[in-house]
């Protein structure tokens, strides 16, 4: 949640430091702790992708999403979203839910360890409310953890 005050209460110091200030509202917005998704907790490119396809440690699936997994070298864990064009035909579709996967993600991050981890967007799912959407992610990210620790 976003915190506002009048840009008068703020000191001319501090505002160099301030992410977004609306000049026209005449007010400052201060982002929320930890809400991004730096390019740490991304894989970029298709060499961050091709051990997790060739040989996932993990494999959750249900019958809108396929999650793959790998035990990894790097702090911290990392995401690959892959929502084709051919089963989420519309752009704004497949941008919607990214954001939401990103999300799902972000709100289940402290959990894995060093993990890489592929989301996959099979058909239907653009049909489906934001709710059952978040729903699935959570409960396929709960049964990937699972699995992780009766591995480890």
């Amino acid at each position: 949640m976003a915190v506002r005050s009048s840009i008068a209460d703020v000191p001319k110091v501090a505002l160099s430091y301030l992410p977004e200030i609306h000049y026209l509202t005449n007010e400052v917005r201060l982002a929320a702790p930890d809400q991004g998704f730096p390019k740490k907790s991304r894989l970029l490119s298709s060499k961050d992708y091709t051990p997790v396809f060739e040989n996932p440690d993990f494999r959750v699936s249900s019958r809108h999403f396929l999650l793959l997994a790998r035990s990894s070298k790097h702090a911290g864990a990392r995401l690959g979203i892959v929502v084709g064009k051919k089963n989420i035909a519309k752009a704004v579709q497949r941008n919607r839910l990214k954001r939401l996967i990103r999300e799902s993600f972000r709100a289940k991050k402290q959990h894995f360890d060093t993990i890489d981890l592929i989301v996959l967007a099979r058909k239907g799912l653009a049909e489906l409310d934001k709710q059952t959407i978040r729903h699935q992610l959570d409960v396929l990210f709960s049964e990937l953890l699972q699995k992780k620790r009766t591995v480890s």
